[in-house]
């Protein structure tokens, strides 16, 4: 991925969305490759109805043959039209042809309610996995502050090694914690990005 910069080891920063919900949904669901597939199976389905009910009176067929008498010196030339008579059989097909390309068409429908909703899903966690890092960062940073001012306290005595260190555990535990939700956040918002289209120049297909 040539686009992507290069930063082993490091947890990249997210930022909040440039783009609206809306306009990353629009982007989403135009991407999506399930969405993409049902349309064309919906595009082959009316294509093959449409051809059956066009066959449901067959085309008429026109003839021409010639022929010789009184030993070649008279020409004949004929001209045959064969007009054949519908039958049940080619209503079936139009029938059945008819009711799979609507099914096909409620299959697209389901399938496009299901990515709709997954995609709104993505973009709601994505937003609150990046508000709960926020908080987490911003809990980190005051036990942080917390713990450098108990280590002055302790210094000074006002404070004994068993406050020192829970003070110590506290903030370890709060940077884990703010790590953790950057993870989740990160996650989440390149998911969102990869499967608007984002990341990349170039036309990309979402896994949805």
């Amino acid at each position: 991925f040539p686009g992507m910069p290069e930063q082993a080891g490091l947890v990249p920063t997210v930022a909040p969305f440039t783009l609206s919900a809306q306009a990353l949904r629009e982007r989403m669901i135009a991407g999506s490759a399930i969405l993409l597939e049902a349309d064309a199976q919906l595009r082959k389905a009316k294509a093959q109805n449409e051809r059956a009910k066009a066959d449901r009176i067959p085309d008429p067929t026109i003839g021409i043959y010639t022929g010789s008498e009184a030993r070649g010196q008279e020409r004949i030339i004929g001209v045959m039209l064969s007009i054949p008579i519908p039958g049940s059989q080619r209503g079936v097909r139009a029938s059945s042809s008819s009711f799979a390309s609507e099914m096909t068409r409620h299959e697209l429908e389901l399938k496009r309610r299901e990515v709709e909703a997954n995609i709104a899903v993505m973009i709601t966690t994505a937003e609150g996995t990046y508000a709960s890092w926020q908080i987490a960062e911003s809990g980190a940073v005051a036990m942080r502050g917390n713990a450098i001012l108990t280590q002055r306290a302790y210094v000074l005595g006002e404070v004994d090694l068993q406050g020192l260190l829970s003070a110590g555990r506290m903030a370890t535990t709060a940077e884990q914690t703010a790590m953790s939700a950057k993870a989740a956040a990160t996650r989440a918002y390149y998911s969102v990005l990869l499967d608007a289209n984002m990341l990349w120049d170039g036309a990309l297909t979402s896994h949805f």
